[in-house]
Order: structure tokens, then sequence, then C-alpha cells
């Protein structure tokens, strides 16, 4: 007795209930029941008032145990035949009655076990349900249920247990989890009460359950905790329920309805259309609630969903629940994941989009919590469902959420189709169910390949065609090809919704480009690619592709096809200018399946024989054809006659040569019958069968425009008649005084010179060349005038950039010929440059010759060659001096002396073509597309003006300025703009710190650029290579160009990198920066300074190139120093450091301003350290010919812009540097000396 009265000797109880184990083992042995009768019932008989009031774990413990050995009403009998005052009923033979057994549990051990607020509630609910007898169970169960749910508080909710009440039940239902599976283990069998969940249901647990998951906030953690133990499915193994299946389906509606009701209230319309979705397709109506707590009752929710997905899983199937609660779980995520993307890109009208991150990542957190294999264990028909409501939202979020940032939206959803992919499908079937859901048709999708296809595009096209792109991509083309051609096949539900892959590929060839990508960049190379290694099988897809746009193109026409009409082929960057979009993809799509051989020969005469049928409906003309046809001859003809060589009189000896020549002919002969061009009027055929036949005789451009010859082998025949149609043209026009001066008309007849000079200028006569030197006369004439036309129209009006737009599009229109001028003006000599330069100010052109190639160089519409010329031609003498600087700088300035000053008005002034590009674009470009046309001119732009600062001399007055002027004005949001191109990741910094480590395409073009432009001095070999522009070839000049400006600027570019706040971005750089230019940098440095001559005894500079160090001595009239300049790795981005080594009668004032001055000069310098250390040297110099210091700061030269102190106080006669006195008066808001504070 005394034992159990000390709450100290649990190891002694604990000996006892060992011993009670030992009997109850001999008594099973035995079958004796003398250990409970002689040993265990009087112990406890006489203890259990002890036990009752002592409030320890372990004396209950000992009645648990004891119980559990025993048997509840043997225990119960003992304790009670030794005081029988607790009997309701007279014991015979000292049994105790059923009654009396209920009784005493009622009365003594439930009020006693469920009391609040012990240290022992754990031990005493142990012993509660030990005492749960299998012949009275349910009694003894349904009496503790309502004993405890009647004791809750009446201040509550309706039916909602209290929070204490609420944490006893939680605590109860886990143990009687694990009552269960002691009761499993003891009955095989299962046939006893509390065996199975079923046994535990109660309806007051039903209702309070019910009651709790509606109950309003505020919400304790018991009462999550309640809801927790009641469901169950925390973990795999735990999914126990104490509810029946009808309240656990009622419980989690509830929660999905809380769901939908988050996500009906987004700003998001995609979103909002989810819950749409998710309403109709759970039958699930969620109210809006306006409470103030809305955020705490989602969040209730969701902590209830947490700790039961597992019990959520055994309702699986159950009229779509599971699916849509997984729904709305990554529906939120998504919404989420876009906040986080857009950010600061949130406008002010959004801004409870934030407010709801919180519960969005608190979702994210729960979804990380499952896994792939646990959502792939869900029903098909879960999955299914699950699958058609994220795909629609993807879609959605596509095609509504115009404001959103496309890169941004396409991105997210592209990850989001991924995931799905992932947690979603099973397997191939499923897959292919995904992408069906994916493209089937819609209103908005697609939008070419429909009947009565309209030209408005419809919202959101382009970015879901880039999504599919990145998909097609990501995934590859194989896969998404073969799982979308087996839609039909294996989804019937969706088959007569969704487009076919041909009709997908026609799609994505009309939308022609899209955010981030082209058909001929992207798509057109990854279909190639897919046919080249498809079996034959897979040809249909490329002819039924070809029959869409073909039909397309015949049903939609293309009128804007006839300046595209040539005798060469037809580029790519000018297939872009076809306005009509079946037609511009189909040119696109036969010149790569010809151009890449997968096409041959035999498919050009097919498709040839194809278009002669469609081009007679009856007798009559079928205008839609004609007026693709010359188009599409010039691309078929090419495979026909690309391997024979050209040559006079050869006859084609096959029967499929011959339909073409034949063919040809025909319409030679048709052509011949037509009136003259000089007659011919607007909306006549003429014009269609001359493109016709111009376009059938191509010419060949292969070793450079020297090297032009026909393409093709004409008979004879041919070229009579060929000869003839030229005749005709040139006897009308010499009988008649009329001339047609008619632009098509021109034009057509320009063509059929060229055509037939190139195939018949054999037959030529002394009358048809001069015919054909006139009309060239002319032609030249007229140019000229035009340009002078448009050149006054844009000085009237004020429209240059209207009047440039036009220029461009005719530049466009005849690409060829401007090519050939770009490659003239590119090997001219630089006196021949002068000349014409000067030849074009007698014009009078509002913009003048530099302005003029400003606009070719920052067009619109960019020819590349032509581009390059004027780039050319702009960065090489003598143009660049007069390309970069306004005039009002005199060619005087560029070799003025240092020690001429230089007035704070006197300030340079750039081009306005350049200094918009310096001081305002890179904030633009910043936002935008990677190969933006605008990105590509910010860079020229940069290219030039560094280049400029490059060749100017060391002691050069302009130089100086330019640098002024860009420490004031020019933005360092350019080296932002640069890095955008040099892709560095943690990935790519460990490279670059292993040796010879290969590094990926872009960052190893940029750092090799780099360092070219570091050793050279130039950035040309980058420009010259920069066309046609692409991701490698701009990471390569944004690579030069920072490596130039770390030469030239190396202060400037050091002033950015400390403004760095990303430590991840700025160790990128810095790593880039030191592997790949600071060695070739700090080598240059060191040369230059060891050629250097400063031509004084009194100084000397020692460079020690395996220490990266300089030692300049300076002595002066008994006194010297000798100072260290050590180069860090990682130069110019971290500064130089200076130091004193030796001093000889130098005090230790004069000694640290020495030093600071050195360390100044140094850091501050743009250009080389040599020009900083004869600086430094002149700076002291001047102060032992007795030069007046400055004395606001305390130097002679001035540390940036190297003048002398010049501006005098008229009153105390100290003299100031220009620019430290202007920095005095900025920041003191005075105009009075600094020393005698008089008015200056």
């Amino acid at each position: 007795m005394g034992i159990l009265q000390k709450a100290s000797n649990v190891e002694l109880i604990e000996r006892i209930i060992l011993f009670m184990s030992l009997l109850e083992q001999h008594a099973v042995v035995k079958g004796a029941s003398w250990p409970l009768v002689c040993i265990v019932g009087p112990l406890l008989a006489k203890s259990f008032s002890i036990i009752r009031s002592s409030d320890t774990p372990c004396t209950v413990g000992l009645l648990s145990v004891a119980v559990s050995i025993f048997g509840p009403q043997k225990i119960v009998e003992e304790v009670f035949i030794q005081n029988r005052g607790y009997c309701s009923s007279q014991l015979s033979n000292d049994e105790l009655e059923a009654e009396d057994f209920m009784q005493i549990f009622k009365s003594i051990f439930v009020p006693w076990c469920l009391q609040e607020n012990k240290t022992s509630t754990k031990a005493t609910l142990d012993l509660l349900l030990a005492l749960l007898d299998d012949e009275y169970f349910s009694e003894q169960w349904s009496f503790i249920i309502d004993y405890v749910i009647n004791q809750s508080s009446p201040g509550c909710q309706s039916g909602v247990v209290d929070a204490n009440h609420a944490a006893m039940l939680a605590m109860l239902l886990e143990k009687a989890r694990n009552e269960i599976m002691k009761r499993r283990k003891r009955d095989v069998s299962g046939h006893k009460k509390g065996t199975h969940a079923e046994d535990w249901h109660h309806e007051h647990l039903e209702s309070s359950a019910i009651s709790v998951s509606r109950s309003l906030p505020p919400f304790s953690a018991s009462h999550v905790q309640f809801m927790c133990s009641l469901i169950g499915g925390s973990t795999e193994g735990n999914s126990t329920a104490f509810l029946s299946r009808s309240s656990l389906i009622l419980i989690y509606k509830d929660i999905l309805s809380k769901l939908i009701s988050f996500i009906q209230v987004s700003p998001f319309l995609w979103v909002q259309n989810c819950a749409s979705v998710l309403s109709k397709d759970t039958k699930i109506c969620a109210e809006d609630d306006s409470s103030l707590n809305i955020v705490e009752i989602y969040k209730f929710a969701l902590e209830i969903l947490d700790c039961s997905f597992f019990c959520l899983k055994t309702l699986d199937g159950e009229s779509g629940l599971v699916s849509g609660i997984f729904s709305a779980i990554f529906v939120i995520e998504w919404e989420s994941n876009l906040v986080k993307a857009l950010d600061d890109s949130v406008d002010e009208s959004m801004i409870k989009t934030k407010a709801r991150l919180p519960f969005g990542e608190s979702v994210c957190a729960f979804r990380n919590k499952l896994n792939v294999q646990f959502m792939k264990n869900l029903c098909l028909d879960s999955r299914k469902r699950l699958l058609n409501i994220l795909i629609q939202s993807v879609r959605c979020a596509v095609f509504v959420e115009d404001d959103l940032i496309n890169e941004t939206i396409i991105s997210l959803c592209f990850t989001w189709v991924l995931q799905v992919l992932e947690y979603v499908c099973l397997n191939e079937d499923e897959e292919q169910t995904l992408l069906c859901l994916l493209l089937s048709k819609g209103e908005k999708w697609p939008v070419f390949v429909v009947p009565g296809f309209s030209f408005t595009k419809a919202s959101g096209h382009q970015k879901f065609v880039a999504l599919v792109d990145k998909l097609i991509t990501t995934i590859g083309i194989d896969r998404f090809i073969l799982g979308y051609s087996r839609c039909n096949q294996s989804t019937p539900e969706v088959s007569q919704e969704i487009t076919s892959p041909a009709c997908l590929a026609a799609e994505i060839l009309c939308t022609w480009r899209w955010p981030g990508d082209s058909a001929v960049s992207s798509f057109l190379p990854s279909l190639a690619a897919y046919a080249k290694r498809s079996l034959p099988p897979q040809e249909s897809l490329l002819d039924e592709t070809l029959s869409i746009l073909l039909d397309g193109s015949l049903v939609y026409g293309g009128n804007d096809t006839k300046s595209y009409v040539t005798m060469w082929p037809l580029p790519v960057d000018e297939v872009e200018g076809i306005q009509a979009p079946f037609l511009r993809a189909l040119v696109a799509f036969l010149s790569t399946l010809f151009k890449e051989k997968i096409w041959g020969e035999e498919k050009a005469l097919s498709l040839i024989k194809l278009l002669v049928n469609k081009l007679f409906i009856g007798e009559a003309v079928n205008t839609n054809c004609l007026d693709i046809f010359p188009l599409l001859i010039s691309i078929l003809l090419e495979p026909l006659y690309s391997h024979v060589e050209p040559g006079r009189d050869v006859q084609p000896c096959s029967s499929e040569d011959n339909f073409v020549q034949n063919t040809i002919i025909d319409w030679l002969e048709r052509t011949l019958r037509l009136p003259p061009l000089v007659t011919w009027k607007t909306g006549q055929d003429m014009e269609n069968w001359l493109q016709l036949v111009i376009a059938c005789y191509p010419f060949s451009a292969i070793g450079g425009p020297q090297a032009i010859k026909p393409a093709r082998s004409v008979s004879p025949d041919e070229r009579k008649l060929l000869y003839e149609l030229f005749l005709k043209q040139r006897n009308v026009a010499g009988e008649s005084a009329f001339v047609n001066q008619l632009p098509e008309v021109q034009m057509l007849l320009s063509k059929l010179m060229v055509v037939s000079v190139g195939y018949c200028w054999n037959e030529f006569c002394d009358e048809d060349w001069d015919f054909l030197l006139s009309n060239l006369r002319s032609w030249i004439q007229s140019t000229v005038v035009k340009m002078e036309d448009v050149a006054e129209t844009a000085i009237a009006n004020a429209s240059f950039k209207e009047a440039a737009s036009v220029i461009a599009s005719s530049r466009v229109e005849y690409t060829y010929f401007w090519e050939l001028v770009a490659s003239g003006v590119i090997n001219s000599s630089s006196q021949a440059r002068d000349r014409a330069v000067k030849s074009v100010e007698f014009w009078g052109l509002s913009k003048g010759p530099i302005g003029s190639l400003y606009a070719i160089l920052f067009t619109s519409k960019p020819i590349p060659l032509l581009q390059f010329a004027a780039y050319f031609v702009l960065s090489n003498e003598p143009v660049i001096s007069m390309a970069v600087v306004e005039d009002n700088v005199s060619n005087s300035d560029l070799y003025a002396s240092n020690d001429q000053e230089l007035t704070i008005e006197e300030k340079v002034h750039l081009k306005q073509e350049i200094s918009s590009m310096v001081e305002k674009a890179p904030f633009e470009v910043l936002e935008m597309d990677l190969l933006a046309q605008q990105r590509v001119n910010l860079f020229l732009a940069w290219s030039m003006l560094i280049s400029h600062l490059c060749s100017l001399p060391a002691s050069s007055s302009l130089r100086e300025r330019l640098i002024q002027y860009m420490q004031d004005s020019a933005t360092s949001v350019i080296l932002d703009c640069l890095f955008q191109h040099i892709p560095l990741d943690i990935s790519m910094i460990q490279n670059l710190k292993k040796k010879d480590a290969e590094l990926s395409g872009g960052l190893a073009e940029a750092a090799s650029a780099a360092t070219r432009a570091i050793s050279t001095g130039s950035l040309f070999s980058s420009v010259e290579s920069l066309w046609p522009v692409e991701p490698v070839k701009i990471s390569s000049l944004a690579g030069a160009i920072y490596g130039l400006m770390l030469r030239v600027l190396p202060a400037y570019v050091r002033g950015w990198f400390s403004d760095l706040r990303d430590r991840n971005t700025s160790a990128a750089i810095e790593s880039f920066t030191r592997t790949c230019c600071s060695p070739p940098l700090i080598a240059n440095e060191l040369s230059l300074i060891k050629r250097e001559n400063y031509n004084d005894e009194s100084f000397s500079v020692s460079v020690s190139k395996a220490a990266n160090e300089v030692v300049a001595t300076y002595t002066k009239d008994e006194t010297g120093m000798d100072l260290v300049i050590r180069l860090p790795a990682s130069y110019p981005l971290r500064s130089v450091d200076v130091d004193c080594t030796r001093s000889l009668g130098i005090s230790e004032t004069k000694q640290r301003k020495w030093l600071m001055s050195m360390m100044l000069f140094v850091r501050n310098q743009n250009g080389a350290l040599a020009e900083a250390i004869g600086i430094w040297k002149r700076n002291f110099d001047k102060e032992f010919e007795g030069v007046e210091e400055c004395p606001i700061c305390y130097s002679v030269i001035h540390t940036t812009n190297h003048s002398l102190p010049r501006l005098a106080c008229k009153t105390c006669k100290h003299k100031f540097h220009s620019a430290c006195l202007y920095k005095w008066f900025s920041t003191s808001h005075k105009s009075s000396c600094p020393l005698c504070q008089s008015p200056f």
C-alpha cells in the first residue's frame, strides 16, 4: 500500500506489473484462479481508493494491466467484493451481477477516467478502453461517447463540442484506433465486438463531426485533432475511420465546397472558370462567404484534409469527390505559382491576389506531400476527371488571361501540363487522352484549320501554340504526334472534338510566329527531323498537311504574293512577309521538305501535275491557283534541276522532264497571245501569267553574286519563245510614244528583262541591249526621284517613322538588289566610302547621310547584309568620327591636351540615334524578348560607341568627355541586358572553375568573344557574324561587348558590379570574368605598362607578370617612395590594391596622401592602368613644380577628368577643379567659396 501511495516508486510498480504477467502465465497454463482471488484481487481492492486519488500514470497503469490480464468483469468483481457498498444488488456466491458491473462502470470508472486536467489522463483512457467488455461493448462505448458529448459546454455552436472535450475525444479515439489493432490480433476470426471500425461508430460522433466541419471560426487545434482522429488516414496504414461512409462523404464535400469558394473569388478568370467546372462536375455549389474569417475557414478545411488524405482515398470513385478535391488543390497551387511569377507585375487592382498567397503556400506544402504513386493509384474514373479539369484549366489560363505576361503564363502552363503528365497519366493511353483534351476543338482553337476561317486571330491563340511547341520540343515530336494520332481510336468520347495531327501541324505553321519562337526556327526543324527518322507510314502526315495548306491557299488566295515572285529561291526571312497565312505556311513547308531532301524529284513532279490540273476549271482559268502558282513553281522546279549542269541546247530525256518543259512552253505560248505590257490595265490576268512564266526561269547564286547563272537547262524551242516574249515588249515599246508607268508594269518588265538576259543573251542584238540599258537608266532616275519625294514628304509631315517604314518595305521587296549593294559597300575602299557619304549631302535629304545609315542599321525590317554594311560604314574611318558625336565637337578636340580646361558646360553630345539607345533603351529592352529587334539595335549602338571610344587616343579631350558622359548619362542597365545572353547558373559556375571543362554553346561563344575583344580591342568579328540573328550569335556579341567594356570602361563596369544585390548573380558574373576575361585583360594591362615610356629619370616602373604586380618608384629632390599596385584575380570587378613598400624623406602625411592619390587614380581610371600611373606621376610633377592643388580633392590633377585647378576665387585666390566646384555647389546648395565663403 505504501508503495502505491508514493508516486516516485515507479520501478517497484513496474515490478508488480511484471509479477502479474507471470501470474497470468501460471493461471493460463494451470487453469488456476488463485492468483486473482488470493493475490491480485485483494491487492487492488485495498488500493483502489489510493489508485483513484493518486492521479499517477503508473498506478492507473497497474489497474489497466490487471484488467487486460484477468478481464474487466473479474477485476471489477474482485475489487468490489471487498467493497460491497458499491453494489446495488445482493451478491450471491460472491459473483457480480451484470447490472452491477454496468452501474459501477458508468458511475465510477467513466466519470473518473474522463475527468479533465489530470496528469494521468492518458493512463485512465487506456483503463477505460481496457474495461470495454466483449459482452457489454456497445453499451459501454455508447455511454462513454454520450457522457463526453453531454459534458460539453453549452456555450458552443449547436452540435459542436467545446475545445477541452474535443481534445479528450481526440485522444480517446486515437487510443481506440490502437485498441482495434490489439483486438484484431487477439481475435483473428474477427467475430468479437471491437475488432471492426463499425463497432465504434456512434450517432453523436457522426453529428458532432459534421457540425464541426460546418462550424464557423474561431477553430482550435483541439477541433482539428478531433476531426483528424475521427477520420484517420494521416498515414497509409492508418485509415480506420470512426465515421460512416455517408458522413465521410458529407465532410469531404464540405471541404471541397470551401476550396471551390476560395477558387471562385480568385482575381484570375481562368481560376474562376475552374470553380465553375468543379461545381458542375461534382454537383457542389459553393456559396460566396463574406465572413471576415474566411481564410481561417479555408485553413481549417485544409488542415483536416492534410491529416486524412489516405482516408480520402477510400472514397475514390465517389461521384468525382476525390478528383474534385485534388483538382482544387492543383489549381490553387498553380494560382500561387502564377502570383509568385508575376510578383511586381501585379498591379494595384490585384493587391488582394497577394493576400491569398499564405493560403496558397499552405496548399503547395500539402500538394508536395502527394507522391506520384499515390496519385497514380487513384481509380481510372478519378484520374479521368482530374485530367479533364486540370487540362481545361490550363487551356483557360492560356486563352482567357490576356493581361498576363506571355512568357510567364506560357512557361507556367507548360510546367503544369508536365506536372499532370507525371502525376495523373499512368500509361500511353492516358497520355494520349491528355493530348486529346489539350488540343480538342473549342471556340478559340483552332483558328486557321476551321470552316469559315477569319483573319482575326482569337485571343490567346499564339500563346497556346507556344505552349504546344514547348511540349513538342520537350517530350519529343515523335511521342507527341504518335500519341495524338491514336486519340481517335483510344478516346472515342472526345474523338469528334479533336483535330488530326496534320491539322495540328497546319495550324502551327499558319500561326507562324508565337512568343519566344516561330515555325521556321522551332516546329519545322522538328517536323523535318521526325519525317527523316519515321517509317514510310508516316508519309501520310506530310501529305495530309500539304493537302490542308494547299486547299487553304487556294481558298484564301495569295493576292499579296506578286512582289515575292523572284528568279532565285525565296529566303526564309522574306517568306514571313507573305500575309496569307496558308500560303506562307505552304511555302515554308515545301521549302523545308525539299531542302532537307525528305521529298525529291518524284514528289516535286507530282505536285506540279496536281497544280497544273487545278489551274483550269473546265475551260476557265482558276484565278486562285494562278495567284499562288508562280511562288510555288520556283520551289518545285529546284529539285528537278538542282542536279543538272545548265547548258545550251541540252535536251531533257525523261518523260517527266518533257512534261515540265511542254507545260512551260504551253504557258509561254499562252502569254505570247496576251496583249503587250504597255497596254496592260489593273485587274487583268496578264500579270499572273507573266509572273508564272518568269518564275520558271530561276537563277543560281552558288558561289556569291559574281557566280550568278541560269539554274535550268532549256530547249531551243523554249528559249525561242522566251526571246519572242521579250521582243514583243521591246517592239511595241519602240513603236509607241506612250510608256505605261504603272509600277506593276515596270516591275514585270524588269523581271522579264532579267530572265531574258540570263537565258537568251546570245540572241540579243544591239537594239535589244539599247532597250535594256535605256530602261535601266529610267528606273535609276525614278528611284532617285522617289527617294527625294519621300524625304520631302517626311520633312513636310514630320512623319519620319512612316517614311522610314515605306523605305524599309521597299528594300524588303528587292532584297537581292540591296544585298548586292551591301556587298559592294563592304568591299569598298575608305576613299570610296568618304566620297559616297559626302555625295549624299548634296541630295538635301532631311536625315543626312549619317542619319540615313542609322535608319538602315536600326530599321524595323532588316536585311542582314545591308544592316551589316551600314554598321561597317558607320564604324570605320572616315565616317565613325562623324557618326557618334554631334558636329559641334571640332576635330581639334580629338587631340586636345588634357591641360586644356573643360568647363562644366562643355559636355559632349552624342548623335540622337546613339544617345537614345544609351540613355533610355536598356530599360525597355530588359523586358523584351531575347531576340527582339530593339535588343539587337541596342547592342549595335553600344558596339559603335565603345569601338569609337577605343579608337580615340589616350590623351584625347574628346575621350575624357565621352567617358564623363557615360559616367553621368549612360545607364548601366546595359550590363544587365548583356548578361541575359550569357547563361550563368550554378552548374556552369562549377564548370568555369574546372580546367579544360566544356562550356555550353551560349556561354562558350560569349567567353570566346569576350577574350577575343579584350585581346584585339575590336568587336568587328562578333558583329560580322551576328546575322541571321540567333541566340548563340547574340550571346557572342554580348560577351564581346562585355569584354571590351572591361578593357575600355573598367571603373564603369566595377560600379555596376558593386551595386548588384543578388549574391548568386554577382558570384556567377565574377567567376565568368575571373576565368574568361581577367587573364587576357591583366596580361594586356601589364604589357601596356611595360611598354609605356614615361621619359623621366626620376620615375621608373617594373612589372611582375607572375605576381600580377607593378612597382612604381618615384624620386625627387632626395625624397622618394615605392608603390606596389597589385591586380586581383577578378580584375577589374575587384579594385586594385596599392601599398607603399619603401619611402625616403617623406612625411607620413605626404606618404599617405601619395598612396591615396595613386589608389584614386587607378580605381577611377576608365582606360588602361598605364594611363592612370602616368597621370599620377604628372600630378606630383605639377605639385613639385609649385602648381597649387585643389582645396576640395587635395589633388593637382582631377582623378576623373584629369583637368587642372583653374577656377580661382576672386577673394582668397585659391584655384579649384571645375568638377569639384560644381559638386560642391550642388551638395552644399550655395555658391560661395569653400574656403573663404565669399560669393564665387
